[in-house]
């Protein structure tokens, strides 16, 4: 038996992510707007007095750009330009669009400083597995060939020229970064439309800006046994990513196979840790090290720690350990 396990909307706004409001602010309404994009759901509130006209607004260039990326970062969609350098920059240098040179810069930094424990160059993995599609359990030699490859390191920029060059056979999926990507960019434009205060919920990333009505916002932790809640953050100003195999994963013959590829042994990643939350002000720096995190195991804590960067890790055996920004 096969099967591909996605949790509802209202299960992923219910557990993953709970705000809580104080009872004397119920007369506070925030404006609150949800939109389809990267195969899952983007919510908006906006904890401000603003007029329904310059929300609407907002919100709607918000929807267009994140639309714009959902476009530019698919690698499935043929029309799409990743899946133009992905067919073709293997050949030649490709010159890329100022967005996309960006990511892919921002992404092979990310993949040096974790030294390849994340990686963007899975998607052949990925296809192997065909979490995507219908999942299966691919021959151990073929997974054996790509296990360890760090093909990051085969990505060759040109920033002079903004081009990109692959030197090996791989395919970029930069699914493991582009919501907190976007997610940076959707805080610019919310703080540069002149509001101060919102939460965004981009399927599991959070961003919390400035006040839920002059209170800080209180947001639930999801990552227990069915994805409990396991803890409560108060904060005004962060952006939360979470790394578990609870939203997406696949059973293949009766066993349960997380979506996360660890690129060390091209299998699905397998560690002392069932779900990881990294708490920092960047979007890109908590989806990197919340997978990364994720992968290693709960001694990536240390690594964390003096990265300056708060978590919630909870332990396959139910432990919880905390930074000590969240205790």
């Amino acid at each position: 038996m096969k099967k591909y396990g996605v949790l509802s909307f209202f299960m992923v706004i219910c557990l993953m992510v709970l705000l809580l409001t104080s009872c004397d602010l119920k007369e506070k309404t925030p404006y609150t707007y949800t939109f389809f994009s990267f195969d899952t759901f983007c919510t908006i509130s906006i904890y401000e007095d603003i007029s329904p006209d310059k929300a609407k607004g907002v919100i709607k260039e918000i929807e267009d750009r994140v639309n714009f990326y959902d476009k530019k970062l698919s690698r499935f969609d043929k029309d799409s330009e990743l899946y133009m350098v992905n067919n073709n920059a293997g050949e030649k240098s490709i010159a890329l669009s100022p967005e996309l040179f960006d990511i892919f810069q921002k992404s092979v930094e990310a993949s040096i400083k974790t030294e390849g424990i994340f990686d963007i160059t899975l998607g052949n993995i990925s296809d192997m597995w065909d979490f995507n599609g219908t999942p299966q359990k691919p021959d151990e030699n073929s997974l054996s060939a790509l296990a360890g490859k760090e093909n990051y390191k085969n990505i060759i920029l040109d920033k002079e020229n903004m081009t990109v060059f692959y030197d090996g056979d791989f395919t970029v999926d930069f699914g493991g970064i582009a919501k907190g990507y976007v997610t940076d960019i959707i805080k610019k434009m919310l703080a540069d439309s002149g509001i101060n205060s919102a939460v965004v919920d981009f399927g599991g990333n959070v961003l919390t800006m400035g006040s839920n009505y002059g209170e800080q916002f209180k947001v639930g932790i999801s990552g227990g046994q069915d994805n409990s809640l396991v803890d409560t953050v108060s904060i005004n100003e962060g952006i939360f990513s979470t790394s578990n195999s609870f939203q997406r994963f696949a059973e293949i013959e009766g066993e349960i196979y997380s979506h996360i590829i660890d690129p060390r042994t091209a299998l699905p990643a397998k560690s002392d840790i069932q779900s990881c939350t990294v708490l920092c002000d960047n979007g890109i720096t908590a989806d990197v090290y919340s997978t990364t995190a994720y992968i290693y195991g709960s001694g990536y804590s240390e690594i964390l720690d003096k990265e300056g960067i708060d978590y919630i890790i909870v332990k396959t055996d139910g432990r919880v350990i905390k930074s000590a920004g969240l205790k």
